[in-house]
């Protein structure tokens, strides 16, 4: 998830320094002006995997799902937190909700997923 965002921010021309991307990478607390930078460039990679429809399994919004495990670094939190707030303004719609044999293609895929 780091690189995908210091890939988003180099490409914006507000490219983000290694020192704050270990720290975007790590538990710890964060300048209040990296957070603001960091959340604005999240935002705008959700958005645009909104627009692709979820469908890359190696996208930001994806990477969400595994990136707790076991720690909880700081571009998690920050995800987490850009999309609470999208939803409640109606920024970001749920994600859909698989039924039929999309639930168990996804529920498969999991179960023979190599660990």
């Amino acid at each position: 998830m780091v690189g995908l965002l210091a890939a988003e921010a180099k490409s914006a021309n507000s490219p983000l320094r290694e020192e704050e991307l270990d720290m975007l990478s790590r538990e710890c607390g964060l300048p209040e002006a990296l957070e603001d930078q960091a959340k604005r460039i999240v935002g705008q990679i959700l958005i645009r995997d909104f627009e692709a429809g979820y469908e890359d399994p190696k996208s930001f919004s994806s990477s969400l799902e595994w990136a707790g495990d076991p720690e909880y670094p700081n571009i998690a939190r920050l995800t987490e937190d850009v999309v609470l707030e999208g939803r409640a303004s109606g920024r970001f719609p749920l994600p859909p909700r698989l039924h039929g044999w999309g639930l168990v293609k996804d529920k498969l895929s999991l179960i023979g997923a190599d660990f």
